[in-house]
């Protein structure tokens, strides 16, 4: 009970972490010199980033050491630095800061895989 009292509280504090849904995972980006983002992207529901395809650039690096976090085509960009429903706020931010958090929605199943069971059960 103490527990739950102690995170209780914290809610409103400002420690308060963005609770994430199933589908979604953040993602910090370092843009390095001379390397381009390298997302090509539609805002057409003029809320989110729509990722059309993966180029070459600082997300390609990325996904290449954090498979359980790649980006992928099919990907929507929820928000960038804390910019929500503003695509063109995004796209600035993408362009005129060097530390990227991005807050990914995507399709696949992200949930952790388990080991599956012995298929041989001993009775």
């Amino acid at each position: 009970a103490a527990a739950a009292a102690a995170n209780s509280a914290e809610v409103g504090g400002d420690s308060a972490k963005l609770e994430l849904a199933p589908d979604e995972f953040m993602v910090t980006l370092e843009m390095k010199e001379g390397l381009r983002l390298g997302l090509d992207v539609d805002w057409k529901d003029g809320r989110t980033l729509n990722i059309k395809k993966v180029l070459d650039g600082v997300v390609l690096e990325h996904n290449k050491s954090h498979k359980e976090k790649a980006i992928q085509g099919g990907d929507r960009i929820i928000a960038i630095n804390g910019h929500f429903d503003d695509p063109k706020a995004m796209l600035n931010e993408c362009k005129t800061q060097r530390k990227l958090q991005l807050l990914i929605r995507t399709t696949r199943d992200l949930t952790p895989k388990a080991p599956a069971p012995p298929a041989s059960e001993d009775r």
